[in-house]
């Protein structure tokens, strides 16, 4: 029948890549333009990961050959406006910004997100061509104002309205025997009682927040920071593989201390480790900036639903750099990521599970049995090493919990 839609998802269920030869050869055998359920951000399969990058594997060529798009988003509402707003982008342009065909295989990390940096984006182009990272700018700019705008996380109660909702009557009921409630007695039903002259002050309403101090404001870094760490099925965004590949550099290089240490090897590379450890570190205050920054936004609508993603990988990140140690993973399972042969499904928890894949212990899980607060809280943690000016403090604790979580002070009056 000419005139049923067809919805195609692409050779997948959630598909890398939808090309224009594919749709043509599925339109010969439809013999209509088919409507496309795009998956590419779903992230119903997998708690664990959000998709926030670009809209990203679809040439703007796809546009006349489809009756057009349909996507199918993340779970969590406001994680949204970064894949509506560059779909939205997509849509309107009419060629595809062309990729330096110099950055080969062999420069390229096999890691690496296609779509490319922001210092990859052709400097001269057009305002109708679609580059993914071009477009994940504008909607950055767009999206930060969004956490400045007072909304509580529940969504504004509302007061009943004034009306009456009538029932069916009872079986052999007749009109005389019911009489209508006078509108004073409806009205009493849903206005509150008179106020006393001690009841006047206005109740604090939950979702009004005061704007952060300057310091404390989500800046466009934040966000651009954010995305990368939770970017797309198949890929992750530049910062977030950067967390990765300085966690293997460092893991690979590891000896190098241990030489140093012994008055061997060179001294060169002992300086270069120890300055991508600093690198490492700045990269992890970054997210704790993030999450900081985060707590303090006046749209908690947006906070609740970003904040159990971020405290999660604040948290693993946070803990390997305390250890400065990572597990390498082969080859073949990064080509079997990044290849999108697999559905993305078969690789669980994305940036946050690779991360805690590289802590150097045989139950990780261990260590990651705790769920995010139900409500955002600001305070950080820094895990650390003992260090011999803790023994005072040390001590203290010892003599404040001992008797069974009590203070113990009197039961050891001799010690320090």
């Amino acid at each position: 029948m000419p005139g049923v839609d067809i919805m195609w998802t692409g050779h997948k269920v959630i598909s890398k890549v939808i090309s224009v030869q594919s749709i043509e050869e599925l339109m010969e055998v439809l013999r209509r333009p088919p409507l496309l359920w795009d998956n590419l951000h779903a992230n119903d399969y997998d708690h664990k990961r959000l998709f926030l990058g670009p809209y990203t594997g679809r040439s703007t060529d796809l546009v006349p050959h489809l009756r057009g798009v349909l996507s199918n988003p993340n779970c969590e509402y406001e994680a949204n406006f970064v894949p509506l707003h560059t779909l939205a982008q997509w849509s309107k342009c009419n060629s595809d910004a062309k990729h330096d065909v110099s950055v080969s295989a062999d420069i390229r990390l096999e890691t690496e997100s296609e779509a490319g940096s922001m210092e990859d984006v052709p400097p001269h182009l057009g305002p109708h061509a679609y580059h993914p990272r071009k477009a994940l700018r504008a909607a950055i700019v767009e999206w930060l104002p969004q956490f400045e705008c007072s909304k509580s996380a529940h969504g504004r109660v509302l007061s009943p309205a004034g009306v009456l909702l009538s029932s069916p009557p009872p079986p052999g009921a007749t009109p005389d025997d019911f009489q209508p409630l006078s509108s004073e007695l409806v009205n009493s039903l849903v206005t509150q009682p008179p106020a006393e002259p001690m009841d006047c002050v206005p109740p604090v309403r939950e979702d009004e927040v005061p704007p952060p101090p300057k310091d404390m404001q989500l800046t466009a870094e934040d966000l651009f920071l954010l995305v990368d760490l939770f970017y797309l099925p198949f890929e992750h965004g530049p910062q977030g593989i950067a967390f990765l590949q300085e966690f293997h550099w460092l893991r690979s290089k590891g000896h190098v201390v241990c030489e140093g240490r012994q008055k061997r090897g060179d001294p060169s590379e002992l300086e270069e480790w120890h300055r991508r450890a600093d690198r490492f570190d700045s990269m992890t205050q970054a997210t704790c900036r993030l999450l900081q920054h985060l707590t303090a936004v006046p749209n908690r609508s947006l906070l609740y639903d970003l904040y159990p993603y971020v405290w999660d990988v604040k948290g693993v990140i946070s803990l390997l750099n305390a250890y400065v140690k990572w597990m390498g993973f082969s080859k073949g399972y990064k080509e079997a990521f990044v290849s999108g042969e697999q559905e993305p499904w078969l690789f669980r928890g994305g940036l946050t599970a690779e991360l805690q894949r590289l802590l150097p212990l045989e139950s990780v899980s261990d260590l990651f049995l705790y769920k995010p607060p139900e409500s955002p809280c600001s305070k950080n943690y820094n895990i650390r090493p003992y260090a011999p000016r803790d023994e005072t403090l040390v001590y203290e604790i010892c003599r404040k919990t001992c008797d069974d979580g009590m203070d113990g002070t009197e039961v050891f009056p001799d010690y320090p």
